[in-house]
């Protein structure tokens, strides 16, 4: 081989590989950077697509972007779905909302960006965040007087009324909230408007502080905020010492508090490190858990809290037969909720008792 041809072969392979270098850091760059992007909910992550898309009757119908819209920022698990037609754009005081028309899902409501709603599985979400605590009560307990703190899409609400004798109270902080789900969830808003229900548009730890100040007292006390990232959950009102201590004395004898927790599968730390504020201030607290397809995990957890466990021989089969065809909840859901998985139940399971309130909680 000529002297030429080999200095030029020695010169390749180097060459190769320093574009190989540049090719891989190019691709990593790009896909760090999409990460980042789907994590913040950039629209520019997505294409338009370019086929027009069906009008819908009382809309603006908009060209619009598939859109990452459940994403666990902790651990970087996204849902993507695949959006028809805009129907709503909106911002409120507090945050921006829009709804969506899916082939699969049916409308899907979306706030800041992270999937709050869809009417293909809410039943799941609502049938859970009811059902379960109220058939937790001792035997022969009443008519339930239940008090929603959040829940603006009223599905929490219809579930309720479905109990003989219910009244319900919903808090909620956004109307734009409640507008958007009676104009486009109407099955899951059903309960906004019937007569045994009394809507207030105010803020939710202000409403419980001021219930508790008076000795109001509810046999079922939820707290169906919008979910939203471990940060906003550490800084939101809804989280504090202080609506805790409200909340604890609005529970009625018998009764329990529910609240919207979180992935139990993504964010076993976090769940184990909130529990035991909970346990400082219920004799009982501990999550149950249900299948949702359209959260980034596949499955979501409520926090069950009461003076005492969820009892263990109430006749559940009754309770079915009372509340009529179910989509979700059962008897056997029920039981079956308070099975967690082994890591789970070792990290939920504190070795040490929790700590006692502050001084300025008491």
């Amino acid at each position: 081989m000529p002297a030429e041809e080999a200095a030029t072969s020695d010169k390749k392979p180097k060459q190769n590989g320093w574009r190989a270098l540049l090719r891989a850091r190019r691709r990593r760059e790009k896909r760090e950077k999409r990460q980042e992007m789907m994590i913040n909910h950039k629209p520019s992550l997505f294409r338009w697509p370019t086929r027009a898309l069906p009008a819908v009757a009382g809309c603006r119908t908009e060209p619009h972007k598939p859109c990452c819209v459940s994403c666990d920022q902790n651990v970087g698990s996204h849902l993507v779905l695949d959006l028809g037609a805009r129907l709503l754009a909106t911002r409120s005081a507090f945050q921006a909302i829009e709804v969506f028309d899916t082939e699969a899902f049916g409308h899907v409501m979306t706030i800041d960006g992270d999937l709050q709603l869809t009417e293909l599985d809410e039943c799941h979400y609502h049938e859970m965040m009811v059902h379960v605590p109220l058939a937790s009560r001792p035997p022969g307990a009443g008519a339930p007087r239940v008090l929603i703190i959040g829940g603006g899409d009223g599905g929490c609400a219809r579930e309720a009324l479905r109990w003989p004798g219910a009244t319900v109270t919903l808090v909620d902080i956004d109307a734009a909230v409640l507008d958007a789900a009676r104009r486009f969830f109407p099955a899951c808003a059903a309960g906004l408007d019937d007569p045994r229900t009394e809507v207030h548009v105010s803020d939710g730890a202000a409403f419980a502080a001021a219930a508790a100040a008076r000795g109001d007292t509810y046999d079922l006390v939820i707290c169906d905020s919008t979910d939203c990232s471990a940060a906003e959950r550490a800084s939101g009102t809804l989280y504090t010492d202080a609506f805790l201590v409200s909340v604890a004395a609005l529970v009625a004898p018998g009764g329990f508090f529910c609240r919207n927790y979180t992935s139990l599968l993504w964010n076993t730390d976090e769940a184990a490190a909130t529990l035991p504020r909970y346990a400082a201030r219920f004799a009982y607290a501990s999550p149950f858990v249900w299948m949702q397809p359209t959260y980034s995990s596949g499955s979501y957890s409520a926090l069950l809290c009461g003076g005492a466990a969820p009892c263990a021989t109430r006749d559940l089969a009754a309770d079915a037969e009372t509340l009529g065809e179910t989509d979700y909840w059962t008897p056997a859901v029920h039981k079956a909720a308070f099975a967690l998985p082994a890591f789970v139940a070792r990290r939920m399971s504190p070795t040490s008792p929790p700590a006692p309130p502050t001084s300025d909680e008491s």
